[in-house]
């Protein structure tokens, strides 16, 4: 399987998204991981071939999925090709805007609720695993990290740190995406990644 993914696209690209010729890439699945504006997301569905599943950005308003009819998987679990993917919305709760943030305590009640998936989709990561632990901003979610604890998920791909980068976290592979990549899934755990675009 090849996960297309988008994440932080907080600089105009429209242009870029445009410009790259999506229905000639191999892909099967996308997935949205966050603070994608409106239009940058319309000009992503008008572009993309294949079904587009969503989590919110810590940026995003609550009504830009339903506003676009794109298919929200925050706290739902989806089966493709034999693949289990779940999904959580939102960052820490750094301030009191009403975006999709959450407290450390709403974090660990809302992941003991998910499914057991093979993949996590989603905008934060583990508690402490890039930003310090005081920073309330890029600290991380500590229902994430339960979460992986306790159900060993193959994968969590994810944005909100403006990098590319791979980490181990206990037996989950993290995977940050920064701008757009093809993640291709293949036997015995093994993925390659390949960045279309970044910053």
């Amino acid at each position: 399987m090849k996960i297309l993914a988008f994440s932080d696209l907080h600089t105009p690209c429209i242009e870029t998204i445009s410009n790259i010729d999506f229905k000639n890439l191999n892909y099967d699945i996308c997935f949205t991981l966050g603070d994608i504006d409106f239009e940058t997301l319309k000009t992503i569905q008008n572009n993309v071939k294949c079904s587009i599943y969503a989590v919110l950005g810590n940026h995003d308003e609550y009504n830009l999925l339903s506003d676009l009819n794109i298919q929200s998987i925050d706290r739902k679990k989806i089966n493709v090709a034999g693949i289990s993917f779940v999904g959580l919305s939102g960052s820490s709760r750094y301030k009191l805007d009403n975006k999709p943030m959450l407290t450390q305590t709403e974090s660990i009640q809302i992941c003991k609720e998910l499914e057991p998936a093979d993949i996590l989709i989603s905008h934060d990561c583990a508690f402490g695993l890039y930003g310090s632990k005081s920073d309330n901003t890029h600290c991380g979610l500590k229902g994430i990290s339960k979460y992986i604890k306790k159900y060993r998920p193959w994968l969590n791909i994810h944005g909100h740190y403006h990098q590319n980068k791979i980490i181990k976290c206990r037996n989950t592979t993290d995977i940050c995406i920064y701008g757009c990549a093809i993640i291709t899934l293949n036997y015995n755990y093994r993925f390659e990644i390949k960045h279309i675009f970044s910053y």
